[in-house]
């Protein structure tokens, strides 16, 4: 019998995320990288004010948990909810879901770890 494997996955041409039970999966044209819930401390989905086109940033955030090591390719911002040190993993305008499909899979598969943080 066949075991189906419950994901979600968003794709663009040159973007990924994948969501699940055990992790991210995280693929930017020709880099890729998973990141395992043991190692992550928190992942903030963070919305930013507009820019000066009128396109609102939203952006995925990773704290990761001391110890952890993480590809080094991940770019460092600074943590907007409490000044940790983080990477940033993922700018949504490059992904065709929307925050609120992103952000209800992170919830379901993060619990406690994830943070929305987006402007109400």
């Amino acid at each position: 019998m066949r075991r189906l494997r419950k994901y979600l996955r968003w794709r663009s041409r040159a973007h990924g995320i994948r969501v699940d039970a055990h992790g991210l999966a995280l693929a930017r044209g020709d880099w890729a990288t998973e990141v395992l819930w043991s190692q992550v401390e928190s992942v903030i989905l963070h919305q930013g004010p507009a820019v000066a086109d009128g396109r609102i940033v939203c952006r995925l955030l990773l704290v990761p948990v001391a110890g952890a090591l993480l590809d080094r390719a991940l770019v460092h911002a600074p943590n907007p909810v409490d000044g940790r040190p983080c990477r940033v993993l993922l700018d949504l305008a490059k992904v065709k879901d929307t925050p609120d499909q992103i952000a209800a899979a992170l919830a379901t598969y993060g619990g406690d770890r994830f943070i929305d943080h987006r402007l109400a």
